[in-house]
């Protein structure tokens, strides 16, 4: 059977980071295997570097941050993507899809030290990998390390096996998160935004619309509640559920905040999980009787996001001060 012309690409690019691997002095050289269509052992054979022995990122791989994080108990964060020369399909403005040969890393920080850095790659239409590399405590290697324990300025950390990944990224048709319309659109986000994808012709077709602005509350909501669970996308944890808190690119661009599919599931709708019934989901004017701030408040049983161990208090802050704001009834 031939191999197709995506299948060549990503040989290609498995092949450029088999030269760009470097010796690291005082340490064994990396040793890249044939390249495959599986995320190799080490991180210095993704592409990502051009130099690892110098860290220097290859210019393919081109730098991007959403306008809103999803919280990571506070560890710093630094996101790359490599895109190829086909478009992306932005037929549905709410559930991209990326072309085969898409590369993205996530690197996580916690103040000089680097943890991990995640790999997701599109291999095929209906097919990512996804990869976890662990980085020695001294910043000279980072290798394979889905599911590991660790222990990150005496505290523990864990790095997600794939089945855990996919509790969040089912969320949408085509897996990927952060990078989305919403994320890339707003005034905060940086590298390779929503303009400059439009600019470079990278959307087809193209967007009638490369900037919004939304309220900060509700931008937290829709980044760590909305993107990857509570929508209708038939693998996201939250579908069943009546709450959905993903913002529609449509809606935003077009209709005041007060129209949109959000705010008809929360503003003095009754909260039914266990735990929470009784409350409601937002009481307007009063983020003390919010059941969507309670949950982001608790750790434990019915916390929001439920993978995360600290308390996102600058998000709580936003979502506080747009409840607030909200008129009461």
């Amino acid at each position: 059977m031939g191999i197709s012309r995506h299948g060549v690409l990503a040989r290609v690019g498995l092949l450029i980071a088999l030269v760009s691997c470097a010796k690291e002095e005082g340490a064994a050289p990396i040793v890249c295997g044939p390249a495959t269509d599986q995320a190799p052992a080490d991180l210095a054979c993704t592409g990502l570097y051009a130099d690892f022995a110098t860290k220097q990122v290859a210019a393919t791989a081109r730098p991007y941050s959403p306008a809103v994080s999803f919280w990571s108990d506070g560890y710093e964060k630094a996101r790359w993507i490599e895109l190829p020369a086909a478009p992306i399909d932005a037929a549905d403005m709410d559930d991209w899809k990326l072309p085969v040969g898409t590369k993205v890393w996530k690197e996580f920080r916690f103040r000089d030290r680097k943890i991990e850095t995640r790999l997701l790659w599109k291999t095929k239409e209906d097919g990512w990998v996804m990869a976890s590399y662990v980085w020695s405590e001294d910043g000279t290697k980072a290798t394979r390390g889905e599911g590991r324990s660790l222990t990150v300025g005496g505290a523990p950390y864990h790095v997600p096996a794939a089945i855990e990944c996919n509790d969040c990224h089912k969320g949408r048709k085509d897996i990927l998160l952060g990078f989305e319309a919403i994320s890339l659109a707003q005034p905060a986000a940086s590298g390779v935004t929503l303009a400059v994808l439009a600019e470079e012709k990278r959307l087809a077709p193209p967007p009638a619309k490369t900037s919004l602005t939304i309220e900060p509350g509700l931008g937290v909501l829709h980044v760590n509640c909305g993107v990857s669970c509570h929508n209708a996308t038939p693998g996201a944890n939250g579908k069943d559920s009546t709450l959905r808190l993903r913002i529609g690119f449509e809606e935003a661009s077009s209709k005041p905040a007060a129209s949109w599919q959000m705010m008809a599931t929360i503003v003095d709708v009754p909260a039914t999980l266990p735990g929470w019934s009784g409350g409601r989901r937002l009481a307007p004017g009063a983020p003390e009787r919010s059941v969507l701030i309670a949950s982001m408040k608790a750790r434990g049983t019915g916390q929001m996001p439920p993978s995360t161990q600290e308390v996102d208090f600058a998000g709580i802050t936003a979502v506080e001060g747009f409840v607030r704001a909200f008129p009461p009834r």
